[in-house]
């Protein structure tokens, strides 16, 4: 696997000017193919799983120094287009009485600041694979918040995933001591994660939680993930861009670049992310902890 396109690897086999003394040749996939070094069914179900098209099948299974994706981001808007255009068609069939609600599964809460001005809060209701509002706060404290999310879940039989960088610690102690199970998503912790395939490492919970939502999305993955058409939440999903790093982990572009980028923190697209995350609480624990195990 050759790598980015930055490095001397990476220069040796391009400049051949300053690298005139290397001798260097691709070995190509039908020659690993033969060497029983990789199978061709391997080869094509990563080709079906990332496409063809893809830095990652360029350079994992063609062994060539891709080109950079992140002009198309992390999660391609037309998936997002998707993901929407269902929520449209689930949302009137639940309307018109054609199929009911799903029950009610997560809350996932981006907490923002108490200043008017500041970062917002959002809350992300998920019913099964369909979210169904996203609520929106400013300038309230933790235990408003939490005073917020509770009457949300008070009537609901589901959880809550919230971010505890910070004060969203704060809203997560509050809405355990008023009896709800409650899962904390801290950003920056390691994961020994992979993607579906079982082939891509993350640098943290926060890259494999984006990752997921990726898949999530992939129509060739036969999504259907249902996201409401909010032209915000649609813009910070695609706005992150991906990288690896030196131990060819998957990380997510900086929150503080995409501050920049958006001109405000993508607080939407952070509490969809949280309420995907594969959890599952138990409905009457018994001993212990509350356990988390992968989605269906």
């Amino acid at each position: 696997t050759p790598g980015d396109r930055v490095g001397r690897f990476f220069n040796i086999h391009t400049d051949r000017i300053k690298y005139a003394a290397w001798w260097t040749r691709h070995v190509t996939l039908e020659e690993c193919v033969a060497a029983g070094r990789v199978s061709v069914e391997w080869a094509d179900l990563r080709r079906h799983e990332w496409g063809e098209d893809s830095a990652e099948y360029q350079n994992r299974v063609l062994g060539k120094f891709a080109e950079s994706e992140q002009e198309d981001g992390v999660i391609p808007r037309k998936w997002v287009k998707l993901a929407q255009e269902r929520w449209r068609a689930t949302h009137e069939q639940i309307v018109s009485g054609r199929r009911p609600m799903s029950p009610f599964t997560c809350l996932g809460i981006d907490v923002g600041g108490e200043k008017q001005n500041g970062d917002r809060t959002v809350m992300a209701s998920r019913h099964g694979y369909f979210i169904d509002e996203l609520i929106t706060i400013r300038g309230e404290n933790p235990m408003q918040v939490a005073g917020r999310a509770s009457a949300i879940m008070r009537m609901r039989s589901g959880y809550a995933v919230v971010d505890t960088i910070g004060i969203g610690a704060g809203v997560a102690a509050r809405l355990r001591q008023m009896g709800h199970e409650v899962y904390s998503f801290g950003a920056g912790e390691g994961t020994d994660k992979t993607d579906s395939t079982k082939e891509l490492a993350f640098l943290n919970l926060r890259a494999y939680a984006w990752w997921r939502m990726r898949e999530m999305l992939d129509p060739t993955a036969g999504a259907f993930l249902c996201l409401p058409p909010d032209q915000e939440l649609e813009d910070e999903l695609c706005a992150p861009t991906y990288d690896r790093t030196k131990s060819d982990k998957i990380v997510i572009e900086d929150k503080d670049k995409l501050r920049e980028k958006l001109g405000r923190s993508p607080d939407k697209a952070d509490a969809v992310i949280m309420s995907m995350m594969d959890y599952t609480a138990p409905r009457k624990p018994t001993k212990g902890r509350p356990i988390a195990i992968p989605m269906g």
